[in-house]
């Protein structure tokens, strides 16, 4: 994903526009939402307050064509949506798109890309096939506010989507481990109203081999051949939410564990929440709400959605009263209010035109008290990315011979590297520091060198950075591609 690339743009009131767009396996929608550049009266820095959604397009079914994304039918969905939003593109200043499960798995999900760069501009497109970005956004979106409700609790959210259930354990309001299973409902495509196959992805024809159900596109799932897949399905999450990694140690088994979810061994009774489409349909039933006629969706999301309630395991008592703030649309949402952060005002960036910059490999985290060797071994990593690279630095209780330390070690590698002048090199930082690290690194503007120390920035386990222009003194942050 990349985000934002805020122009020249100039708002007087500090109103800055965010996009968020979602392609799933079964459906895909966009939102458009306005906040505010403002000083924190608490922290005194700036930060986006006063966020408004202002659009938000109808959740659609994601345009196929066969074993393809219809792109001719996608590029007139964005044009619906970019219209309906009043989108200008010198107005951006963050958000993101999810290119997610089977859509990502896509044989032309690169032609996707290139349609979604020609239309809203290299900025805000996401990398294809991140579950654990998805975990972590639809937490953010669904699960955060939750969980920050009940300080003494964790919460696992669970995005159920078509192709993927995304996890993420969390706990006060913050991320502690995300996962991804391969189940989902549309592994099995049948036509609405019947159980006859109209398609089957890879992991839906693995999982119907080790039921030993012989069937293929064009035949008829009987109700029990239905009943077996679900349950299937259900037992793969009761094993992750109980912590049961013996039960992925078979490979036939471990093929659907995409990512391990890590749960801490102190982590007793977590409740579960849901989101995505299977999720709003769990708490619809929870509700009393009419669902929708069967397999209305041509895929097996209403039968999954049923075999999830029935399992005390999936759905303890807690789980039923306690529901997350957004549902289908927690990845999207999650996406626009949580994609972008703002970065101190206190950065290092002598050269403002050497912005934006996109999609920088996070190359490894360094500690302010304990600069070693590894920093030669970064270096050379950076020197192979042409585009320009990132090293994040934990400076959370850094004192002021700390950071003239790392700078000497950080300006003595670069020299000894010899680093070119012409390769951006971008240092992240949580603690106010950016200006005071850029200047003793450079001396003070010395040495001709392409850096920017972007401060007071949350510690993500992300793997790429993409900064956009210089604004009010501030810059839109995009961290992606979690780290596994």
């Amino acid at each position: 994903m990349s985000l934002t690339a805020s122009t020249n743009s100039h708002f007087a009131d500090g109103t800055v526009q965010l996009w968020g767009f979602d392609f799933g396996s079964t459906t895909c929608s966009a939102a458009a939402a306005t906040a505010r550049l403002a000083k924190s009266a608490v922290s005194g820095r700036v930060e986006l307050q006063d966020l408004a959604v202002q659009y938000c397009s109808p959740i659609t079914l994601t345009p196929r064509c066969g074993d393809l994304l219809d792109l001719a039918a996608i590029d007139q969905l964005l044009q619906q949506w970019l219209t309906a939003g009043k989108f200008q593109p010198q107005q951006i200043f963050g958000g993101g798109t999810l290119i997610t499960g089977l859509a990502a798995r896509s044989v032309n999900v690169a032609e996707l890309r290139s349609l979604l760069t020609s239309r809203i501009g290299p900025g805000l497109i996401a990398t294809a096939a991140e579950p654990c970005l998805e975990s972590w956004v639809a937490f953010m979106a669904g699960c955060a506010e939750l969980s920050r409700q009940h300080p003494g609790s964790y919460f696992l959210n669970l995005d159920i989507g078509g192709g993927t259930a995304n996890l993420a354990l969390g706990h006060r309001g913050s991320v502690l481990s995300t996962g991804a299973l391969l189940v989902g409902a549309r592994h099995l495509q049948v036509h609405p109203g019947s159980y006859q196959l109209t398609a089957i992805s890879e992991p839906g024809a693995f999982l119907l081999s080790q039921l030993g159900i012989p069937k293929h596109a064009g035949d008829t799932l009987t109700e029990s051949e239905v009943r077996a897949v679900l349950a299937f399905q259900v037992r793969i999450l009761e094993a992750c939410i109980s912590g049961n990694r013996d039960y992925f140690l078979p490979p036939q088994l471990r093929y659907f564990q995409e990512v391990p979810l890590a749960i801490p061994a102190e982590v007793r009774d977590l409740i579960p929440t849901y989101t995505g489409g299977v999720g709003e349909l769990i708490y619809r039933i929870l509700r009393g709400e009419p669902l929708p006629s069967q397999t209305a969706f041509g895929d097996l999301g209403i039968e999954l959605a049923q075999a999830i309630v029935c399992s005390p395991t999936l759905l303890p008592p807690q789980t039923r009263t306690l529901m997350p703030t957004q549902q289908s649309r927690a990845t999207l949402y999650g996406m626009m209010q949580h994609g972008t952060e703002v970065s101190g005002t206190t950065l290092y960036l002598p050269n403002p035109q050497l912005l934006p910059l996109y999609d920088l490999p996070i190359l490894g985290k360094i500690c302010v008290a304990e600069a070693d060797d590894r920093l030669d071994a970064l270096l050379r990593l950076a020197l192979l990315s042409p585009a320009g690279a990132c090293i994040q630095i934990d400076s959370t209780c850094a004192t002021l011979e700390q950071v003239r330390h790392l700078a000497s070690q950080l300006q003595a590698a670069l020299l000894r590297c010899h680093f070119p002048a012409t390769l951006p090199l971008v240092l992240l930082l949580a603690k106010n520091v950016g200006k005071l690290l850029g200047s003793y690194i450079t001396r003070w503007g010395q040495l001709p060198l392409k850096l920017v120390a972007v401060d007071e920035i949350s510690d993500r386990n992300m793997a790429f950075v993409s900064l956009g222009a210089l604004r009010s003194q501030v810059l839109p942050i995009s961290l992606y591609g979690m780290n596994r």
